[in-house]
């Protein structure tokens, strides 16, 4: 695991080395950010691995490395969701240099669909190791808003692609961004549909424990 880790750690790092590298006029602030925050988690990780592999010096070492079960699973997870999300964040900064058609609407999109894929894998796990019908719910919200930010993605990009970014729209819609949107809005409709219908709100108010009153009969003791 933390081999692996540190495997789809350098992609990200090498990434956007190459991406500083190759541009000759100079790398905007992204790349640069994506080159620290890559290589500060690549010494996380080494941090967390060797705490294992050297006596701590401090109680506070010598606690994790005690209680290292609790916690050292959720940190690798966590680090190498972190480097899988630096990974598509240095291919959209990249797409984006090579002149791909993009819009404040459409960074704002991207960056949500990169906050929300990992806070459903977080929440899947949860669902796994503890099936409380509050994470299964969650979990179903979070997929389907992620499916639904992946047709948002594709309609705004599509009508980049279809419509000059600056000029104006146009007096008259053009019909290929009708043909976008129009089955991009039914998409959406079928997915809010689809996860009213599969989130059982009234099972999670069920099983909340209800408050046991003095009118209640008392059971009868069997002897």
């Amino acid at each position: 695991m933390y081999r692996r880790g540190q495997l789809m750690g350098l992609v990200p790092l090498l990434f956007s080395l190459m991406l500083i590298v190759s541009i000759p006029k100079g790398a905007g602030p992204g790349p640069w950010n994506v080159l620290g925050i890559s290589a500060g988690f690549q010494l996380v990780l080494w941090g967390g691995y060797h705490l294992h592999t050297h006596r701590p010096v401090s109680a506070w070492g010598r606690a994790l490395v005690e209680h290292s079960d609790r916690w050292y699973p959720a940190f690798l997870f966590g680090v190498r969701k972190v480097f899988l999300i630096l990974f598509f964040v240095i291919l959209w900064f990249c797409l984006t240099d090579l002149g791909y058609p993009s819009s404040p609407l459409l960074h704002l999109i991207f960056f949500m669909i990169v906050c929300i894929y990992p806070v459903r894998s977080v929440l899947r796990e949860f669902t796994y190791s503890d099936p409380d019908i509050r994470f299964e719910n969650a979990e179903i919200i979070t997929h389907y808003l992620l499916i639904i930010m992946l047709i948002l993605f594709i309609a705004v990009s599509s009508t980049h692609m279809a419509v000059p970014m600056e000029g104006p729209l146009t007096k008259s819609i053009p019909m290929t961004v009708v043909f976008i949107w129009i089955p991009a809005i039914l998409v959406i409709l079928s997915c809010v549909t689809l996860c009213l219908h599969r989130c059982d709100f009234q099972k999670e108010n069920d099983s909340k424990p209800a408050a046991k009153t003095d009118d209640d009969p008392e059971q009868p003791v069997m002897y």
